[in-house]
């Protein structure tokens, strides 16, 4: 890889303590935060403005205005159902996608902060690789919409399960038989996104091996 990228990665690790302040906030706030990476006419990197999401997601601008955009920084906060400390399938797509060059994760466990960066440096590709490729980011894009599809599916349904339960005695017992249906079709939706998130998940490491293979992607150490 150029030197540019371990230019990157030791210019992230030099970040640390600004990184940090903002996993601290979003462990508060138990909600993702981020930020562009932006890169100055003069060549220096800097941070866009930041940006709060929900618990599992966050959306960030699509560019850095007049300046150029490279990367992105987002923070992950803790789910029992995933693991925090790994960039998502579609934290993964999204940077290929957006040709991004340097990608930022922040979590925190067991009580200290921790911030992982990749590189990519993905050429325009031409036959075989080209078609490889394509046929990753595909796969990728396929699960983690469906599973999302079935999260999104099985967040309403609780939420609607939680609004029965608070009624009236009176007007809970009818709606019981429906309750119970819906009880049974929200674990059979949270079944459903578990194998798409586990399928999700070997499809983003097929994906890394591949771009590791070719020399696109570099991750950074420490």
């Amino acid at each position: 890889m150029p030197d540019v990228f371990d230019y990157m990665c030791a210019w992230a690790a030099g970040e640390y303590d600004a990184f940090s302040k903002l996993i601290e906030e979003s462990v508060k706030e138990n909600r993702e935060i981020g930020l562009n990476i932006c890169q100055s006419l003069d060549g220096n990197f800097q941070f866009g403005p930041k940006c709060s999401g929900a618990e599992c997601s966050v959306t960030l601008p699509k560019d850095c205005g007049t300046i150029s955009k490279v990367g992105t920084f987002h923070t992950h906060t803790e789910d029992p159902s995933v693991d925090h400390t790994k960039f998502s399938g579609a934290d993964i797509l999204e940077s290929v996608l957006s040709d991004e060059k340097l990608s930022c994760l922040g979590y925190k466990k067991d009580g200290v902060n921790h911030v992982s960066c990749i590189t990519f440096n993905v050429p325009e590709l031409e036959g075989q690789s080209k078609d490889e490729l394509i046929t990753h980011l595909k796969s990728l894009s396929f699960y983690s919409k469906q599973m999302d599809i079935n999260m999104d599916k099985a967040d309403g349904l609780e939420r609607q399960i939680n609004h029965w339960l608070k009624l009236p005695k009176e007007k809970v017992e009818p709606l019981l038989p429906r309750i119970r249906e819906s009880m049974r079709e929200l674990d059979r939706l949270r079944a459903k996104a578990k194998v798409d998130l586990g399928m999700e998940e070997r499809v983003k490491n097929r994906l890394l091996a591949f771009m590791k293979e070719k020399g696109y992607v570099k991750e950074c150490n420490g």
